[in-house]
């Protein structure tokens, strides 16, 4: 496929036994889109013009589609022999295109260096999205794929070999542009990602910058939306270790660095330096770490450690300019026209007709949705069912369980409980400290600022929260929802027991 490319890339392609599309220069994903729509076979398969295929590449695609009932497959794409110095650096730093696991043979996510997917499935959902000029394309493909019931596999032996960045510059651009996909993937898929704008994945990101470098916490298995048969525990990274070398974590360090520089003319915040001097060693730290843990080879010398330590820190940066540059920040506002007081409810519901819980669930997450919210599920591992997310701030949680009775009746017990973001609470403890210290000072001028701010932040908090609960009291209030035979709302009734939910745990 040749998208309008301007190097010799359509000269190399004739002296071989393959066909040659060529299109006006449109973008990755119409470029994949008119391959695909040509194509005869029943899989397609896709390879990067910076990478080249494993001899049996093709062949442990095919075999994977034989003994799986896969829509998409891809496998391992590794740094070619004899590859440049700074190449080399750049495959141990962090933004590579990388497989995402759920187990040794299911995927998340698949990187389109090295992807095949079913050409009916591609034909099924659309192909890819246009939109996606240089990057997300493959992320986006995967999730709808996904969506539809999909199963996406993992080839470990299907091996592309991908050439790395060989300069600087070139690694920034790339970086750049993928912060750049993040936030189209964010306007699409807000539930995959959070508040702060960070995509959580489900899975195993596979990668040498991916690893996380703190303790382990401990996890029971819930199943999703409470389903699952059995508890086990299981011990995981947490989403904190891995935090000082995020995109979101550089704002935090501009944010205290401005806070410093205030202090230069107001006093109290002349303490913030040394919680700077902290957020700037902790990611400088966590990127000598990981550039040590890089296993020993021929020529990796002290320079190249330091190279890749430097790329740890760099490709945040890279990221965040990205991001910005296509709208994706934390303070992005979400409109909301709804409000409740913020404090934990507990009800009931009967319902003479039955449901199970995950169709209730189901439904109240559609009617949710349809309304504007970004939802976000409880994974297999947390013990609520669904949470609402309005700003930076806060939102809400929703526990459910049903409990069966004759003729099909049910007892819906409910639970809605407002949260508060840790980040946020942070920010207005931090500002009343400042207030407080301005009083104690007699800096009358800096309190009634900084009081001001705080208290902002307070009711922004209060006015998020609120709404996230206004927004899980709409939909369990719709008459359609939950209905006796006679067509009349159910009555909702005060939880006598406090502790119903202790059975999920």
């Amino acid at each position: 496929m040749n998208d309008g490319s301007t190097d010799e890339t359509p000269t190399v392609a004739s002296r071989h036994r393959v066909k040659v599309l060529t299109t006006e220069n449109s973008g990755l994903s119409a470029a994949r889109n008119v391959a695909w729509q040509a194509a005869t076979g029943e899989i397609v398969a896709y390879i990067d013009d910076d990478a080249y295929p494993d001899g049996d590449w093709l062949k442990y695609l095919a075999h994977a589609f034989r003994t799986g009932e896969y829509a998409a497959i891809g496998g391992p794409n590794l740094l070619p022999p004899a590859s440049s110095h700074f190449a080399n650096c750049v495959a141990y730093a962090p933004g590579g295109p990388a497989h995402v696991l759920i187990s040794d043979l299911v995927a998340e996510h698949l990187p389109g260096c090295n992807l095949a997917v079913r050409r009916d499935r591609l034909q099924e959902i659309g192909g890819f999205v246009p939109q996606f000029r240089v990057a997300g394309d493959d992320v986006d493909l995967c999730w709808r794929l996904q969506e539809k019931g999909c199963t996406l596999g993992f080839a470990p032996s299907a091996v592309v070999w991908h050439h790395r960045r060989g300069s600087l510059k070139t690694y920034w651009k790339q970086q750049f542009h993928y912060g750049i996909a993040e936030a189209l993937l964010e306007r699409k898929w807000p539930e995959k990602y959070n508040i702060a704008g960070h995509l959580t994945w489900a899975g195993q990101l596979y990668g040498p910058g991916a690893a996380a470098m703190f303790g382990l916490r401990e996890r029971i298995y819930h199943g999703t939306w409470g389903s699952a048969p059995f508890q086990s525990a299981e011990r995981v990274p947490s989403e904190w270790t891995s935090l000082p070398l995020t995109p979101e974590y550089y704002l935090l360090i501009a944010g205290f660095a401005a806070a410093s520089l205030v202090g230069l003319f107001v006093k109290p915040f002349l303490f913030l330096v040394l919680p700077l001097a902290f957020a700037i060693a902790l990611p400088v730290w966590t990127a000598a770490k990981r550039a040590s843990s890089v296993r020993c080879q021929p020529g990796f010398s002290l320079r190249s450690r330091i190279t890749v330590a430097l790329l740890h820190l760099l490709q945040p940066v890279a990221r965040l300019c990205g991001r910005f540059a296509g709208g994706l920040h934390p303070w992005r506002y979400r409109r909301v026209t709804r409000f409740a007081f913020p404090i934990r409810r507990d009800f009931n519901l009967w319902s003479e007709t039955f449901a199970s819980i995950q169709e209730r669930l189901t439904k109240w997450e559609a009617a949710l949705r349809a309304s504007g919210y970004t939802l976000r599920r409880g994974r297999e591992f947390d013990r609520w069912d669904l949470e609402v997310r309005i700003g930076f701030f806060g939102g809400a949680k929703l526990w459910a369980l049903a409990e069966e009775h004759a003729a099909g009746k049910q007892l819906i017990r409910l639970r809605i409980k407002p949260t508060c973001k840790s980040a946020g609470l942070i920010i207005l403890f931090g500002l009343t400290v400042d207030a407080l210290v301005s009083y104690f000072d007699g800096l009358w001028l800096p309190t009634a600022v900084i009081a001001g701010i705080a208290l902002v932040c307070a009711v922004e908090t209060l006015r998020e929260v609120g709404a996230a609960v206004a927004a899980f009291l709409s939909v369990l209030r719709m008459p359609e929802k939950i209905t006796t035979p006679d067509g009349n709302l159910p009555v909702a009734s005060p939880v006598q027991d406090e502790e119903f939910l202790s059975t999920r745990s």
